[in-house]
């Protein structure tokens, strides 16, 4: 399961009460879910900055490739759906 289906699933849950008790998800384990990931959501978040910085970059010639930033992002993607499987 990816890491954005397994969060909309708990926040879904969290705001319903007769899922506490069916599904046994609640606002604890919302926050467990994003606090155990907390490292990878910090690198994608620095990742998706680093691909805006560069799309408004004025001199884009003296800018690294745009592909650099993507591929980065891409593994940015990745850790974070690894990060709660370990």
């Amino acid at each position: 399961m990816t890491f954005l289906t397994e969060l909309a699933r708990l926040k879904a849950a969290a705001g319903n009460t007769q899922a506490y008790s069916s599904n046994h998800y609640s606002r604890d384990s919302l926050k467990s879910f994003l606090f155990n990931r907390a490292d990878a959501i910090e690198a994608l978040a620095k990742s998706a900055d680093a691909v805006v910085k560069r799309w408004d970059t004025p001199n884009w010639k003296d800018a690294p490739a745009t592909a650099n930033f993507i591929y980065a992002l891409r593994d940015a993607l990745a850790a974070l759906d690894a990060a709660g499987k370990g």
